[in-house]
């Protein structure tokens, strides 16, 4: 069965004046970002989907910040030394409740891919040392935000010399390949394709390392230390999120969903939690699963179509923000696609 290693704790929550709107999401209003990337400190800016569709405009303003600080390298001794990344939200004008910073760390969470790789934090952390770091009630404006960086108690100038930046850089050397299969003249569709199969060519379905299986960790590094070793193991968590990171990295936007699938491709009687993406092309979305588009043999680099830029209609055995056991649980609003799936033949490029 496949396992979610992601936490879901969510808001189901729909703002007034912030209704989502698909061609906020418009591949028009992205920009290119292969090859010119900041992998450490680079920002998506303008489509991130829970930030950007989801909240107020002070939210979204907080969100920022907070995002910003999770970025941004310790550069003074104080700040090196400290073992929690610190945000002081009332001091900088941030106004924000208890419940509101938890959301927007939570949408932080869900839109960036690299946020396992940042912190071990599921919420933010009181301070036993700060009796004011939250209102007791939470009705009044949080002072301050502690998370936990990956490794919880590590000062964060060792986490970034000696653990994130290593790291990051390992997984570029396996990225970068990858990255390459998008061509110039690609219309959007056929990068996804590309990013689609070039990516399943290098992972298999399965748990190596349960810190990585999840994650980025994962797809990108080779945690049995095989310089040689061709795929690398995840769950579907795992394959979402890192699609999730190739796709934003070449400017398109997309989205983790979490939910009920099948187990197993073509065993209609086990159902288990999993992941997935939708994808936005010219202002539609699509489901994309690449857990189920993988070959079934291990080491392979074939993958299949079958839940490919799919309409949600064409995929009845995905059920998002549905337990295994049919219950439903509280989770984001996820964009719903249009009626018919994308035309395959259009995902073919040739030069």
């Amino acid at each position: 069965m496949k396992r979610l290693f992601y936490f879901l704790f969510c808001f189901f929550i729909l703002l007034s004046g912030c209704a989502f709107n698909p061609g906020d999401f418009s591949n028009e209003e992205t920009q290119e970002t292969t090859g010119s990337f900041n992998p450490l400190t680079g920002v998506f800016s303008p489509y991130l989907y829970y930030g950007r569709s989801l909240l107020t405009k002070e939210e979204q303003a907080g969100y920022d910040f907070i995002l910003k600080a999770f970025l941004t390298q310790p550069a003074t001794e104080e700040e090196k030394s400290r073992t929690q990344i610190i945000v002081q939200l009332k001091e900088n004008g941030f106004f924000l409740t208890e419940a509101q910073v938890v959301k927007i760390f939570d949408f932080i969470c869900k839109d960036e891919p690299r946020m396992a790789l940042l912190t071990s934090s599921v919420i933010p952390r009181r301070s036993p040392a700060i009796s004011d770091t939250y209102d007791s009630l939470g009705e009044n404006p949080a002072k301050t935000a502690y998370f936990d960086n990956a490794f919880k108690g590590m000062a964060l100038g060792t986490f970034w010399e000696t653990y994130h930046k290593p790291q990051t850089e390992e997984m570029e050397e396996h990225i970068a390949p990858i990255l390459e299969s998008v061509k110039e003249g690609m219309t959007t569709a056929q990068k996804v394709r590309a990013i689609h199969d070039a990516f399943l060519a290098t992972v298999a379905y399965g748990t190596i390392n349960s810190r990585g299986d999840g994650n980025l960790r994962g797809a990108f590094l080779n945690p049995l230390n095989t310089p040689d070793a061709k795929v690398r193991r995840v769950v579907c968590q795992g394959y979402a999120v890192s699609f999730l990171y190739l796709l934003m990295r070449c400017g398109i936007p997309a989205i983790t969903v979490t939910g009920t699938a099948l187990s197993t491709p073509g065993d209609p009687d086990t159902k288990g939690s999993h992941a997935w993406n939708k994808v936005c092309i010219d202002g539609e979305w699509y489901l994309c699963d690449p857990t189920h588009d993988d070959s079934p043999v291990w080491n392979s680099d074939s993958c299949i179509y079958n839940y490919f830029l799919k309409a949600d209609s064409s995929v009845p055995t995905h059920e998002e923000g549905v337990l295994p056991d049919g219950s439903k649980t509280g989770y984001p609003v996820f964009p719903k696609t249009g009626t018919t799936d994308y035309p395959l033949e259009k995902t073919e490029f040739r030069q």
